[in-house]
């Protein structure tokens, strides 16, 4: 009984190996087994790209989101800042209008200390980068810059051009932050 346990279990045995064998060698189940492998490797590749343009939009989106927070946080800054200097204007106009009324009345001293107070204040807004808008008479007027608080007629001048400049205008980074006053002569 125990030859025939022996033969049977070597006659498995050569049966397992010649399945094992067969399987190794036969072609078409390789190839089978490589196009099933595809397959399941394609829907990974295609998973991979996914995942890829994904992180390309994803970079590009923080990109634009990072320049326009920088674009955004210079007018932010801009803006306040022009702001600020516009209520900062008329004490600057205040001080001019002080010196020229007390020009005949005051003594050396006080007229030289005003005028220290508008020197440092002009050069102040000068280092700000605030610009003054100079117009002298004659000048086309420029909607864009000037404000026409009167008009009136004089031969001297052509027509719609600056007569009188009452308030003066400043400019800061292209942004007017007040408009020149000014009378215009009509034609």
């Amino acid at each position: 009984m125990e030859e025939k346990k022996d033969s049977t279990c070597t006659e498995q045995s050569d049966i397992v190996n010649n399945e094992e064998c067969s399987t190794a060698c036969e072609p078409g189940d390789n190839q089978e087994e490589q196009s099933n492998t595809d397959v399941a490797i394609n829907p990974l590749e295609a998973k991979v790209e996914e995942l890829e343009k994904s992180i390309i939009r994803v970079k590009a989106d923080y990109d634009n989101f990072r320049r326009r927070t920088v674009e955004e946080k210079i007018q932010l800054s801009t803006f306040i800042t022009a702001e600020l200097i516009g209520k900062l204007l008329p004490t600057l106009d205040t001080f001019r209008r002080a010196r020229n009324t007390i020009e005949k009345t005051a003594d050396e001293p006080t007229l030289a200390g005003i005028d220290m107070i508008i020197k440092q204040f002009e050069q102040t807004l000068e280092g700000i980068g605030v610009e003054k808008i100079v117009d002298e008479p004659g000048t086309t007027f420029d909607p864009v810059v000037h404000e026409a608080v009167m008009s009136g007629e004089n031969p001297d001048l052509p027509a719609n051009s600056i007569e009188m400049v009452f308030e003066d205008g400043y400019k800061y980074k292209d942004k007017v932050i007040r408009h020149t006053k000014v009378k215009v002569v009509n034609s």
